[in-house]
């Protein structure tokens, strides 16, 4: 009975998803972390006010949410970052993608932006990379200016203006990944 619910699901799901294609696949050495530039046609990020997520199709059943990490609405290419470091669905689909595959993929819910301006305190892990970075381009830096703690610090690449050592006294917000 699970089974041909999950497939019921599934099948539900595949008539949202569109195809993207990937134009280039690089792990972050020494981390597990893959960088995956897509190119979504179909997908209109010139509209795009809020943090987005894709739902990606990750196995036959599965699918995983990724957030955009970087969009160029006029190529209407974005860049996710995943964590590949563990056993799960998504993790294996991600080391296996290679420049050229197509997947399916379609939106998911999205994050709102700050109600606010205010000093952004952002802390997480190198899941929640694609989170940050998708806040710090719909915001404006001078009225939103980011601050990071790395609790992975070898796990991240390093983001520009981003301190490692940012006190906690001072933030409006603070975004948890």
């Amino acid at each position: 009975m699970g089974n041909i619910l999950k497939k019921a699901a599934a099948g539900l799901m595949d008539k949202m998803l569109s195809t993207a294609t990937v134009i280039s696949v690089r792990a972050w050495e020494p981390s597990t972390l893959s960088e995956i530039v897509i190119h979504t046609p179909t997908i209109a990020m010139e509209k795009w006010d809020s943090i987005k997520r894709f739902k990606c199709k990750v196995g036959e059943w599965d699918y995983r949410d990724y957030t955009p990490a970087k969009w160029d609405a006029e190529t209407r290419q974005c860049t996710l970052y995943i964590e590949t470091g563990h056993a799960g669905a998504g993790s294996h689909w991600a080391r296996q993608l290679r420049a050229g595959d197509e997947i399916r993929l379609g939106p998911a819910h999205a994050a709102s932006l700050p109600g606010k301006p205010g000093k952004i305190l952002c802390l997480g892990d190198s899941s929640a990379l694609g989170h940050f970075l998708s806040l710090r381009q719909l915001t404006n830096a001078r009225q939103y200016p980011m601050e990071g703690l790395r609790a992975e610090a070898r796990f991240l690449p390093v983001i520009p203006g981003v301190s490692a050592a940012t006190p906690l006294s001072g933030m409006d917000h603070f975004i948890l990944g």
